[in-house]
């Protein structure tokens, strides 16, 4: 499989930014106590679960992409391929899922590999010691999470405490060169090991049991790891129209293409005998899955990759207004006033949450947490794996126009909640774009509070990423900045209500009642690519990895891809 150039991006971020002489040389300080160790090896140091499981260490972070350090042999099979589904766990618990695309060996035969995920969350990133500077005898430190022990609940983060017992003249030839007692248990594969100031000097990968029962441990150099890095910056930029073979043996959706493109083209339409029998309403995707709600009062599994409708949920007694999606369950809403709980594999639907008294608009996924609006004026956050409750947030603010504020939807991330509401009384009407701390429960940003005609443009959709909030109004797209709550710019070109946006790397996908969805330049604002296919109107889009998925008024679903 041939890696495209966007790969190396990674690669590039953490050879010209990691070798620097700061880093290169173990700083000259007081050596740290264990616990000043872990307080620096903990937020950098990551789980990796899946088919095999093993540690990383965070290395590099561009824009909102990290880059993370472990072995090969965590993420591959016998034959050296890349094999199964895994996610990165950050030391805060957040769980992140890792594209098969975004995994590389780094040389063959040599055991690391680099994994990247994206997050708008902020990590801590490892600084690099120089190996070449190691004692024997000095003290180092394993930081990781092994296999899961009888009476534990799960895999928990561990620091251990060792002795550099030696270190070999020259690696084996998968570039194991130190030795030191400890770290027999599975799991602690790619786990990082850190000198005495807390730099990041090897990562841990085998473990060899002598006959007298002993054992020990090696690691690979993090020199290994710069000199690769490095040997792959200066292939590219002396050739840079070559393409480089990676290691890698995932399909279809497996080669990086460059997501700063806009070349998105028509991949397939779902089969008309099996979609939805009224409009698409809210749409959800993952790597492998599209899920779609419906008028119809259904949801739709669909396989994004084999392009088969693989089961639809019925449960709702009313049209399903909202759906999303995790590695494992599915959340809808519905204007019959429930949330629902299903088990993404099985189709099992696991849980009904009760608790508003109107329709529900819209529901989200932050960490461990369902939210949820409603006509009702409430948002909800309930814990997803027990479906409790947790707390309440009133959105009938103290204004002049007292109750009726109602939910339209909303979009979330790890800390806010941005949310579109309506209030109506007989012929006064009026609209509101707010923002919400999930963490304070407080309101942080009223974006549009205004008196609306029913000519006037409504809000109709919104986006949010780790910067920017983009939202639908009218024909238009305005773009907001998170932090501060300014207007950054107004962007024009549909000819009808925009319904639905989203956001991936640095485009807004728009899909409209024109029939069209448009992609557009999220930093420079220019509209860049209109995809054009729909015979009805649009009403929903998402995305992930390669692809745009869209449903429209008629039931219909189109699945755009990437040109690579």
């Amino acid at each position: 499989m041939a890696m495209s150039r966007l790969f190396l991006v990674g690669i590039l971020s953490s050879a010209s930014i990691l070798l620097t002489p700061s880093q290169l040389t173990i700083a000259q300080s007081q050596q740290l106590t264990t616990e000043e160790i872990s307080a620096i090896a903990q937020p950098i140091t990551v789980r990796i679960d899946g088919t095999d499981r093993g540690s990383g260490v965070i290395i590099d972070k561009s824009g909102d992409i990290y880059t993370v350090l472990t072995n090969w042999h965590v993420l591959s099979n016998e034959e050296g391929q890349y094999e199964g589904q895994y996610t990165v766990q950050t030391y805060d618990g957040r769980k992140y899922t890792v594209d098969c695309s975004q995994v590389q060996q780094l040389s063959k035969p040599i055991d690391l590999a680099i994994v990247r995920f994206k997050s708008t969350k902020y990590y801590q990133i490892a600084q690099l010691g120089d190996s070449k500077e190691l004692l024997l005898g000095q003290d180092i430190y394993l930081s990781g999470y092994p296999d899961q022990l009888p009476d534990e609940p799960s895999r928990i983060y561990r620091i251990l405490e060792m002795i550099l017992e030696g270190i070999f003249p020259t690696p084996n030839k998968m570039g194991y060169k130190l030795t030191y007692r400890g770290g027999a248990f599975g799991g602690y594969s790619g786990s990082p090991i850190l000198d005495q100031t807390g730099l990041v000097i090897g990562i841990h990968g085998h473990v060899f049991y002598s006959i007298q029962e002993e054992t020990f441990s090696y690691a690979i150099p993090i020199d290994t790891y710069k000199t690769l890095a490095q040997e792959l910056a200066e292939k590219i930029a002396s050739q840079p129209e070559t393409e480089l073979v990676s290691s890698n043996s995932c399909q279809a959706n497996t080669e990086l293409v460059d997501q700063n493109s806009a070349n998105y083209v028509l991949a397939y339409n779902t089969p008309n005998e099996v979609s939805h029998s009224d409009r698409v309403t809210s749409i959800a995707v993952t790597e492998k899955y599209i899920v779609s709600g419906s008028k119809d009062n259904t949801i739709k599994v669909w396989n994004l990759k084999t392009r088969q409708l693989e089961r639809t949920l019925t449960g709702h007694s009313d049209q399903v207004t909202s759906v999303a999606v995790t590695e494992k369950y599915i959340i809808s809403g519905s204007k019959d006033k429930t949330i629902k709980v299903w088990n993404l594999t099985t189709g099992q639907l696991e849980r009904t949450l009760t608790g508003h008294s109107r329709r529900v608009t819209g529901v989200g996924i932050t960490g461990e947490k369902i939210v949820s609006v409603s006509y009702d004026e409430l948002i909800k956050v309930w814990n997803l794996k027990t479906g409790k409750l947790e707390y309440t947030i009133k959105g009938d603010l103290e204004t002049v126009l007292k109750g009726n504020w109602r939910f339209i939807d909303m979009a979330v991330n790890e800390e806010q909640i941005v949310t579109i509401q309506r209030f109506r009384i007989i012929d006064v009407r009026s609209q509101a774009l707010r923002v919400w701390n999930l963490n304070t429960k407080k309101l942080e940003h009223n974006l549009i509070n205004e008196f609306v005609t029913i000519w006037n443009s409504r809000i109709y959709s919104i986006a949010i990423t780790g910067k920017y909030i983009v939202s639908g109004i009218g024909e238009k797209i305005k773009v907001w900045n998170l932090i501060t709550g300014e207007l950054e710019y107004t962007l024009t070109g549909h000819s009808s209500d925009i319904k639905s946006v989203a956001i991936i790397g640095q485009h807004i996908i728009s899909g409209s009642h024109d029939k069209t969805i448009k992609i557009w330049n999220l930093k420079t604002g220019k509209l860049e690519r209109t995809l054009t296919g729909h015979s009805e109107r649009v009403t929903s889009i998402a995305v992930t990895g390669n692809y745009i998925v869209s449903g429209d008024w008629n039931g219909n679903i189109k699945v755009w891809q990437l040109e690579k």
